[in-house]
């Protein structure tokens, strides 16, 4: 059972980005560092690895600002 219609092989996969990260290192931290960080970016609002890259090349990180907490400094809902 051979097609006769042979339908173009399609890439597929994930688009290109624009800025492709191609480098990374390894870090190693204790228990109580990892945790320390880790909650610090989750209190900024960013991932682990976001908050670590604003780190290494900014040297500070200010936190997101929540809509709520906005709102609720405002009195606008």
């Amino acid at each position: 059972m051979e097609r006769s219609e042979q339908r173009p092989k399609s890439k597929g996969g994930r688009p290109a980005k624009a800025v492709r990260k191609e480098k990374q290192f390894s870090l190693r931290l204790t228990e109580a560092e990892f945790a320390t960080v880790k909650e610090k970016a989750a209190n900024a609002g960013f991932t682990f690895t976001m908050y670590l890259r604003k780190m290494a090349l900014m040297g500070q990180v200010k936190a997101r600002q929540n809509i709520s907490v906005i709102a609720n400094i405002t009195g606008k809902k």
